[in-house]
Parts: C-alpha cells; structure tokens; sequence
C-alpha cells in the first residue's frame, strides 16, 4: 500500500474511526490505485470512473467506493498533499453516483 495511503490511515484512526472502516476506507483507494496502474495521488477522474464503471458493481458499491474515494481526496486536500490531480464527476441530483462514467451516465468533470 502507497505511504501516503498508510498516513491517511494513520490519520483516521487518530480521528476516533473504526478499523473496519479504516480498512476499507484505504483498501477502496488502494484498488483503485492498482487497477489504474499509478500512485494514488495520481489518479485522475477518467481512471475513478472507469474503476467505478467496472462490470458487475451495484449502484450502492458505486456510491460506497465513490465515498471513500472522495473522502480521500478531501484529506489530501485538506492536507495539502502533492498536486492532487484527482476531480470530482459532477452528476444530476437522482443518485450518488450519476455523471461519473458508468453505463448510461453522462460526464460532467470539474476540480474539486
């Protein structure tokens, strides 16, 4: 797993989280990491969407990694850790994960 990722894990224990959801928190931008073949911190927007527009995902394990992922680049952000490249899928307001590019969804990219 990615130092930084190890840190922010660190940093949510501190914060009162529950191992579980430390574990998952940092296991979903641990995957997303591997599967796009690049450090965390350089994630960007194409390669969140296409992790989450895997086949075989539900709409709820979408939101959930979604989640997880934001909540990652809010602590790098809050952080100021690197030049997060990370961005955020604006989508229309009838589900949480709607405008990241998953079958049927429009895109629409802006920073975070």
């Amino acid at each position: 797993m990615d130092p930084l990722v190890i840190e922010w894990g660190a940093a949510l224990r501190a914060s009162d989280k529950s191992e579980d959801t430390i574990r998952v928190y940092t296991e979903a931008v641990d995957h997303c990491a591997r599967w796009a073949g690049k450090p965390p911190m350089e994630l960007t927007s194409a390669d969140v969407s296409a992790w989450l527009g895997r086949p075989g995902l539900s709409k709820n394990t979408k939101a959930a990694y979604y989640r997880r992922l934001k909540a990652w680049r809010r602590w790098c952000k809050r952080t100021r850790r690197g030049n997060l490249r990370l961005l955020q899928a604006r989508g229309s307001r009838t589900g949480p994960v709607d405008g990241w590019a998953v079958r049927g969804c429009r895109i629409g990219c802006v920073p975070w």
